[in-house]
């Protein structure tokens, strides 16, 4: 979304005052150019290189300079988040974080409203206690000002700040009637996909454990409120590693094992031990099979649509993850998604330690993809066809078995060693 040029102009002068903690006219001159506020960006960049001591060089003026730029002329931080070509999604969401309610305080100001936000919404971008209060006191209904779905995204300004994190305006607008389980239809700026987001899920998400703790205490709150894809606050939780909100949730009570949330190759919708699983976080993943989680949801699946956790984990190359499932009963020949096993995923992605380590634990390497009464596909085969040539004689010396045709083909590319 674009602003106008009367809201941009007010924004990049409000922008500038609250970064440098002065007047929008600073000594007689007014700052009207994105290129003036720029120099300001500096707190951010500093107090983000903090956080991130590991991480300084994204968090460099520059950086957050080029981003800054772009959101005042796009309305929207993700594509010039992306064109810095970063893969920490916790530090993506970080950046954006820290600017978009920078730039949005300026820009509730404006007398033409984002996304169709009332001034209320205006005002929970900009994290404002104290004009909440005020303006709530001239409302005659004060309810339905805080439960006010009518804009473009749906969202009510409890959505707003729970996105952002600022717990005492989100209890104020509760204190006055707001309905915490009320959903959104479209959030701008996070990551989700589904629509129906929850107070809470945005809270899981963002990583806001104070907003996060004070929600889930109220009586009445839906821990398993789903999005249209099946998503809850859980698995926003896992999805972005926010594993201590996670352990937070399921010790508050909520289930561990709907499944839904955006999956990946292997899963296209899942459990939230199987976004653990996929993320490598074995942490996580013992604290759920501890606490009631199924690792066989998504199993011999027959329609494609989920994989259970163990090829997931098998497909990213997390050993230690695999091995935790095996030793909760989990069967390592289990089928996922287009009835590949843990050893054909990572035949099929050239992982030898991971094949070597499956055939280690007894995994079957002649198991087909259609099952045992027609040959289709093997991990053999499967590691040939993407060409990992090392993993095809791994499987062989172990005794993989191949087709006429298929044995021909490999002693084509290893040589006489197939003989």
């Amino acid at each position: 979304m674009k602003w106008s040029a009367t809201t941009l102009s007010v924004a990049v002068a409000t922008l500038a005052a609250l970064l440098s903690g002065g007047n929008a006219a600073q000594g007689g001159k007014h700052i009207s150019s994105a290129r003036d506020v720029l120099a300001a960006v500096g707190k951010s960049s500093a107090r983000l290189a903090r956080s991130h001591r590991g991480h300084v060089g994204l968090f460099s003026q520059q950086n957050l300079s080029l981003i800054l730029e772009n959101m005042i002329s796009d309305g929207d931080a993700s594509l010039s988040i992306a064109n810095l070509n970063l893969d920490r999604l916790d530090v993506l969401r970080e950046i954006e974080r820290e600017l978009v309610p920078l730039i949005k305080h300026a820009a509730w100001l404006s007398a033409e409203a984002d996304y169709g936000y009332s001034t209320l919404h205006r005002i929970a971008v900009a994290g404002r206690v104290d004009m909440a209060v005020l303006y709530l006191s001239g409302v005659d209904d004060v309810a339905a000002a805080v439960n006010d779905r009518s804009n473009s995204t749906g969202e009510t300004p409890m959505h707003i700040a729970a996105r952002y994190g600022y717990t005492d305006l989100l209890a104020l607008f509760v204190d006055q009637g707001g309905d915490v389980n009320l959903k959104a239809d479209f959030v701008p700026t996070l990551s989700t996909f589904g629509k129906g987001e929850t107070p809470l899920m945005l809270a899981a998400e963002g990583g806001h454990e104070p907003t996060v703790d004070y929600l889930v205490d109220l009586d009445g709150i839906d821990l398993d409120a789903q999005v249209d894809d099946g998503g809850t606050a859980l698995h926003r939780a896992i999805e972005n590693g926010r594993y201590a909100i996670g352990k937070r949730l399921i010790e508050k009570g909520a289930n561990v094992n709907l499944v839904g949330g955006r999956g990946d190759t292997y899963a296209q919708r899942w459990t939230p031990i199987t976004a653990a699983a996929a993320a490598g976080a074995k942490g996580m993943v013992d604290y759920m099979l501890a606490n009631g989680a199924d690792p066989n949801i998504g199993a011999n699946s027959s329609n494609f649509a989920s994989s259970p956790p163990i090829v997931v984990a098998a497909a990213a190359g997390y050993t230690g993850v695999v091995d935790s499932l095996i030793a909760a009963g989990v069967d390592i020949d289990t089928r996922g998604r287009y009835k590949f096993t843990s050893v054909m995923v990572a035949a099929k992605k050239g992982n030898e330690l991971m094949v070597v380590h499956l055939i280690d634990k007894g995994a079957d390497i002649n198991v087909h993809f259609f099952g045992d009464d027609k040959w289709t596909w093997t991990a053999i085969r499967l590691a040939m066809e993407y060409g990992h040539v090392r993993v095809a004689e791994i499987l062989f010396a172990a005794g993989a078995k191949l087709s006429p045709h298929d044995l021909v083909r490999f002693k084509e590319i290893v040589g006489e060693k197939a003989a």
